[in-house]
C-alpha cells in the first residue's frame, strides 16, 4: 500500500506521462476488479478521451489522491459537465459518478505472470462490452430489489436482505467469471 506522499508522487508521474500521450504500466494493488484483474497483475494504460470510451472498458481515474481501475458503465452529461459511472467487478454497487477531468486513461492490456492479454483485440473488446452490460443489469436489479425491500420492510435490517442481494448478484457474477475463464 502506498503512503499518501508516495501516492501524490505517483499521481504526478502518471499525469505527466499521460499529458505526453504515452502509455505506462503499473501493478494493481487491490482485487476490486477480480477475477478480470487481480492484485499483483500489471496493466498497461493508454491515454484516451471520453468520446473514445465504450461501456465495459476498464478505465483508470483518480479521486483525490486515490487511483481506481474500474469498469465503465455509463457516461452522462449534466449541466454542461460530463460524468462517468464505473464499478469494480468485485463490488455490488457502482462508484459515485466522477467528472471527465478525473479520467487518466484506459486499460489496454493486462499482464499476469508471463502472459499478457490485449484488451484491444476483438474477443476481449466483445467480452468487455458484455461484462459492462452484465454489470449494468446487476446494478439495475439490485436497485429494484432494494426498492422492493424498502416498500415491504421499510428501513429495517434483515438477514434475508443480504442473502437476497447475493442471490440477485450471483447469476451476473457467475456469467462474468465464466466469460473471463472462457476467453483466458
Amino acid at each position: 500500500m502506498l503512503t499518501p506522499q508516495q501516492n501524490l508522487v505517483a499521481g504526478h508521474l502518471i499525469r505527466e506521462r499521460m499529458a505526453k500521450g504515452t502509455t505506462f504500466r503499473f501493478r494493481v494493488i487491490s482485487n476490486s476488479m477480480a477475477p478480470m484483474i487481480r492484485a499483483g497483475d500489471r496493466v498497461t494504460v493508454s491515454r484516451v478521451g471520453v468520446e473514445d470510451l465504450r461501456r465495459g472498458d476498464i478505465v483508470l481515474y483518480v479521486v483525490g489522491e486515490t487511483f481506481h481501475t474500474h469498469r465503465l458503465l455509463s457516461v452522462r452529461r449534466e449541466d454542461g459537465a460530463m460524468f462517468l459511472v464505473t464499478k469494480g467487478d468485485n463490488a455490488l454497487s457502482p462508484d459515485q459518478p466522477w467528472r471527465e477531468e478525473q479520467l487518466l486513461g484506459k486499460v489496454v492490456a493486462i499482464g499476469r505472470g508471463e502472459r499478457w492479454v490485449d484488451l484491444e483485440s476483438r474477443p476481449w473488446r466483445a467480452a468487455n462490452r458484455l461484462l459492462g452490460a452484465l454489470a449494468q443489469w446487476e446494478v439495475a436489479l439490485l436497485r429494484a430489489g432494494r426498492a422492493l425491500k424498502r416498500a415491504l420492510l421499510g428501513e429495517r435490517r434483515s438477514p434475508l436482505t443480504s442473502l437476497g442481494v447475493r442471490l440477485i448478484a450471483a447469476p451476473f457474477r457467475l456469467c462474468g467469471r465464466l466469460l473471463v475463464l472462457f476467453i483466458e
